[in-house]
């Protein structure tokens, strides 16, 4: 059986809620190389550009994934009691799950169990993930960044969000972006992005095309930028 879920039910993400401490770690692709030029870890923390929508309802429609629906009322059934309850669930929008969950491949030990990742690269023409987007009105933030800490917290008896998470504005759909210059010298090396924690749904671009992501905040993890960074940037060398 399929349901249709509204808006309000689809689990979104950029960014969500926190994001710390990412890193470019540079190395060369073969052993020989390593040998004479370790790796480099390059802290990219500081002046991201911000940008959080209002509400959900406003937010894009570039989501990682949807769920069923959930009761307004408490239960206290066991977690997997309905493991696959989320499988039959379908939306008008494109979920981005199935590019995202090859970036963790590496933590899957049969090589039958891993994901293959489908052609094309959803969200490519969408303004925020282009080179050329201005951002220079959003906020600028360093990392790592937690909005929900700025406030307000929520008051009154029923919350959006109740105690247990301070009663402050975690949920909600945001973007992080930042630019750097990679140098044509670079060229040959395999270039990672390490990000020790994005709370989470978290999806990465790369000048238009969608490299990967997370969909926990409890974990760090990386993606490879090489593939893509040297086949987009032949002459601009310019990393979102």
């Amino acid at each position: 059986m399929k349901r249709n879920v509204n808006e309000k039910d689809i689990i979104k993400g950029i960014f969500f809620v926190m994001v710390m401490l990412p890193l470019l770690v540079l190395a060369n692709s073969s052993d020989s190389e390593m040998k004479n030029s370790p790796r480099q870890r390059i802290s990219i923390n500081a002046d991201w550009r911000f940008f959080k929508y209002e509400s959900a309802d406003q937010a894009d429609s570039l989501i990682y994934d949807v769920r069923p629906e959930v009761p307004d009322n408490w239960t206290f059934g066991h977690a997997d009691d309905e493991p696959t309850e989320a499988e039959h669930v379908t939306s008008s929008k494109q979920v981005l799950k199935p590019w995202i969950l090859p970036s963790g491949n590496d933590f899957i030990k049969n090589p039958d169990n891993r994901h293959s990742r489908p052609e094309g690269h959803p969200g490519h023409d969408f303004a925020f993930v282009q080179k050329t987007f201005d951002d220079r009105s959003w906020e600028q933030v360093d990392l790592p960044h937690d909005w929900a800490i700025k406030g307000p917290f929520y008051k009154g008896k029923e919350p959006k969000v109740r105690g247990g998470m301070g009663r402050l504005p975690s949920p909600g759909v945001a973007w992080y972006r930042k630019k750097l210059d990679i140098p044509e010298s670079d060229a040959g090396k395999s270039i990672f992005l390490n990000i020790d924690g994005a709370m989470s749904y978290a999806m990465v671009w790369l000048n238009g095309n969608l490299v990967g992501g997370w969909p926990f905040g409890y974990a760090s993890w990386r993606l490879d930028l090489t593939p893509m960074l040297f086949r987009v940037l032949k002459t601009s060398w310019l990393f979102d």
